[in-house]
């Protein structure tokens, strides 16, 4: 502790002890009494003060740090939120690429198919004729 905290704190009971004497003297001495319990309480040593405002000025730095990085996340977040809707957008354009394509070769499978069933049947008919 801090010799001027301690002489302080000294100050202070001495102050106390007068005035505790003199309870039964005025109003006076009873104010008294209770401006020197009221110093005590709001006396702070400088060496306390020094260590409660770096600790002030850390916690600061600490909450702007924590702060910047939150900031910093929540933009990743964002790119990575872009990038998602990008990669959706180009997965439904391929799915219906792929469906088009799909149909396509449907369209030209049934119309070989057609067409063998419609050479079948020709070529049945000719050879019908022929005999």
């Amino acid at each position: 502790m801090n010799k001027n905290a301690i002489a302080d704190d000294e100050v202070c009971n001495s102050d106390e002890v007068r005035e505790m004497g003199n309870i039964k003297g005025s109003n006076k001495e009873m104010k008294g009494f209770e401006m020197a319990d009221i110093d005590c309480e709001d006396m702070v040593s400088g060496f306390l003060y020094d260590r409660l405002q770096k600790e002030v000025i850390n916690l600061r730095k600490s909450c702007d740090m924590k702060e910047s990085t939150l900031n910093s996340k929540d933009e990743e977040i964002k790119v990575l939120m872009k990038k998602i809707e990008t990669l959706s957008r180009a997965i439904e354009v391929e799915s219906k690429k792929m469906k088009r394509e799909a149909a396509i070769r449907e369209k030209d499978s049934m119309l070989t198919k057609v067409e063998e069933k419609m050479r079948n049947t020709n070529s049945t008919k000719r050879s019908m004729n022929d005999s």
